[in-house]
């Protein structure tokens, strides 16, 4: 019996100690808001910074669209980077029917991202889900890619501190970020690791917005 205790303190120990802990790595006070450069740019922007986690002959980031006068796919590339002379060519008979979703587009079944690059024994590779897309990058290597990861997830920010700031510390870049669903806004807090990992702490009411609109 007083082994059993003696573990059942130390349990309840460890969570407080973890929850305090965590209220201290999230305290506000301690946060900076995003840039407005990014808060008012699109993630086209974003995409400028991007920095392979290995070197490529050459790779471009692609947007397909749907354009609905002509009811056919239409894909432009937004950033290219490397050989383009001896590369671009070869690359482009490779075309993906998927990716991730634009995400600037309100409307998922219009567009989708993908990235097609050429490695160095002249293989094609297609980045076109979002683990390939987190591989793609690696370790984050500034704060735009940052945000890319962030909206990579599914997540958004705004100019407000409690919904748009974050913090960086030696290993990791603490973030109070907004999730939109169903009409409710959230409060998210999460960890993204400057290896890659991105960790979503909790989630909380922030309000519902109007007007609501879904589809």
């Amino acid at each position: 019996m007083r082994q059993f205790l003696l573990i059942y303190f130390s349990i309840v120990f460890q969570v407080s100690f973890s929850q305090t802990d965590m209220k201290s790595e999230f305290r506000l006070s301690k946060f900076h808001r995003i840039p407005k450069v990014i808060i008012d740019s699109t993630s086209d922007y974003l995409i400028n910074f991007i920095i392979p986690s290995k070197e490529y002959k050459y790779w471009e980031y692609v947007r397909v669209s749907l354009s609905e006068k002509e009811q056919k796919q239409k894909s432009h590339i937004i950033r290219f980077k490397g050989d383009s002379l001896n590369y671009a060519d070869k690359v482009s008979q490779i075309n993906s029917n998927s990716g991730i979703i634009d995400l600037i587009c309100p409307f998922p079944a219009f567009s989708f991202d993908y990235i097609r690059a050429i490695n160095y024994n002249d293989s094609i590779e297609l980045i076109e889900t979002k683990e390939k897309f987190e591989k793609f990058i690696g370790k984050v290597q500034n704060f735009e890619e940052v945000m890319f990861v962030v909206e990579l997830n599914g997540y958004s920010y705004d100019n407000k501190k409690r919904i748009g700031s974050f913090r960086e510390t030696t290993n990791s870049f603490y973030l109070y970020l907004l999730d939109e669903k169903n009409c409710t806004q959230e409060v998210v807090r999460a960890i993204l690791h400057k290896s890659g990992e991105f960790i979503v702490i909790d989630k909380n009411f922030y309000k519902k917005t109007k007007p609501c609109l879904t589809f």
